[in-house]
């Protein structure tokens, strides 16, 4: 199995689900999506950026779009903004969860 950046069509209107990336690579959707992150982290000098939407068309393309590109930037960022807002309420209440665990140990142990 040999996976190619140009299997990864060019624009939006072509955007190819990973599902069909996993098949045409003769792999599963997991390794698709590990195989798309080491592309995307060692970025060719073709002069495409690989982009991804969850919008319609779902799925990935190759863009030198600028204003793909810009509203990709826009999309991911607040998606990222999002997940970092969860992860830090979900961190919040583990903290806390510790803390009364911590708290109930020492108690028990007092007793």
């Amino acid at each position: 199995m040999k996976a190619h950046r140009q299997d990864i069509p060019v624009g939006r209107e072509c955007a190819i689900s990973r599902a069909k990336l996993a098949r045409l690579w003769r792999t599963d959707e997991r390794n698709a999506r590990h195989i798309i992150a080491s592309f995307r982290a060692q970025p060719d000098d073709d002069g495409y950026a690989i982009l991804s939407t969850a919008g319609t068309p779902s799925g990935y393309w190759r863009s030198n779009n600028a204003d793909e590109i810009e509203s990709y930037i826009r999309e991911t960022y607040s998606r990222a903004q999002n997940t970092f807002l969860a992860m830090r309420d979900a961190k919040r209440v583990l903290q806390m969860l510790k803390a009364k665990q911590l708290y109930s140990d020492r108690i028990d142990n007092d007793v």
